[in-house]
């Protein structure tokens, strides 16, 4: 059980990791167009030794009129920065007991594989949009994602807020199943700094 935490814990926090960033910004300097360009700006490597963000998650869960509530807080911090990679140190407590572990992290987009096709393939939309969020008492442009999708009887809907300004970029995400159990996951940054 806690090593679902702790998964559950590094993917919020590396959600922008890889792949394609969610948000993009146009030039803001005036002048030019307001036809908006993908960021190359990076998570980690966009931000000196030392930085760091703490987020706060809960996740409550239902079955057969049961809920539960759990809640965890992640402190993940950059450690070293070369040219290639990002060391990144997650401390995740939870229930009193502090668990520490350290990854590399690529500053390069690694391709992702296709899909299987023998996975079912789920249904459902994506929106995107801008919102200015108070996170950690500081006003923060974000862009945030919301996905709908349903696989097996399971509805998810997932939104993830996203700012530049907070190391890792993920400032705040909210998940909720529902199905044959139903989950809600709320995460937001409680605190943050850059070096």
């Amino acid at each position: 059980m806690k090593k679902t935490w702790i998964v559950i814990a590094l993917a919020v926090g590396l959600f922008g990791c890889g792949g394609k960033d969610a948000s993009t910004g146009g030039d803001s300097s005036g002048g030019g167009t307001a036809e908006s360009k993908p960021s190359n700006k990076n998570p980690w490597g966009s931000f000196k030794v030392g930085s760091y963000e703490t987020t706060k998650a809960t996740t409550t869960t239902e079955v057969a009129g049961n809920k539960t509530s759990m809640a965890m807080e992640t402190k993940m911090t950059l450690m070293n920065l070369t040219a290639d990679k990002a060391t990144v140190e997650a401390a995740m407590t939870m229930m009193g007991n502090t668990t520490k572990t350290s990854m590399d992290i690529p500053l390069s987009a690694t391709p992702t594989p296709p899909p299987s096709t023998t996975a079912t393939a789920p249904t459902g939309s994506v929106k995107t949009g801008s919102e200015t969020l108070t996170i950690a008492g500081k006003s923060l442009n974000c862009k945030w994602t919301e996905t709908e999708s349903e696989v097996s009887g399971n509805k998810t809907v997932a939104k993830i807020w996203m700012s530049e300004e907070v190391p890792g970029f993920v400032v705040k995400s909210v998940m909720s199943t529902k199905g044959t159990a139903n989950t809600e996951i709320v995460s937001e940054v409680t605190d943050f700094k850059v070096m």
